[in-house]
């Protein structure tokens, strides 16, 4: 498979491509079972990440097969998280709406006069937090003082400030923090400034 990787990035013929893809085939069916198994998508879905899979990892110069592998892989957790937050919000819009009393009625769906809006927000603006600070931690290189930071930054309104009650130098925040950084996919969670607004 590296080998035929290899051809298809020097070449970049349609009978190299087509070589690669057709190695593929297994692979190919298993990521459309394991997808369609799972219920969060159809075929469609199973190949449309398989194909932006493939793209991206071809125009890379890297180890295809190994690289290729753990990205599909990745790409299949991400889609199913994507549907999960789909579904809990969809589920928290029924939630706060009232379903108008004739269904056959034009009239929009009502927010309810006992749902608390501005804490359902929260909530998943927290949730959300959470599984960005659990991508960006990697768990091999994890200590107390990167936990203790992630935790209490957003108490503080400066790094300076948050060293001070932590009883750190300012210059070890601010390593840790730019360690953490360094992980952040922007096309997997959009503006981190999403995150820091309060």
């Amino acid at each position: 498979m590296n080998m035929l990787a290899n051809v298809y990035r020097i070449e970049r013929t349609n009978e190299a491509f087509r070589a690669v893809y057709d190695e593929l085939s297994d692979v190919r069916n298993m990521n459309r079972a394991i997808i369609m198994r799972a219920g969060n998508g159809d075929e469609s879905d199973a190949m449309q990440i398989f194909h932006d899979v493939l793209m991206r990892i071809l125009d890379k110069d890297v180890e295809f097969g190994r690289v290729f592998h753990s990205s599909l892989k990745n790409a299949r957790i991400d889609f199913f998280r994507k549907r999960k937050r789909e579904r809990t919000r969809q589920r928290s819009l029924d939630a706060m709406t009232d379903e108008s009393a004739d269904e056959g009625a034009a009239t929009p769906k009502v927010l309810r006069s006992d749902y608390d809006l501005e804490h359902e927000v929260l909530k998943t603006k927290e949730a959300d937090h959470r599984q960005v600070i659990d991508f960006l931690v990697d768990p091999t290189q994890v200590d107390t003082v990167t936990t203790l930071i992630v935790t209490e930054f957003p108490k503080h309104k400066t790094v300076t400030a948050l060293a001070k009650a932590l009883g750190l130098h300012h210059e070890v925040v601010k390593r840790k923090l730019h360690a953490l950084s360094r992980r952040y996919d922007a096309n997997r969670f959009g503006d981190y400034r999403d995150y820091l607004a309060v």
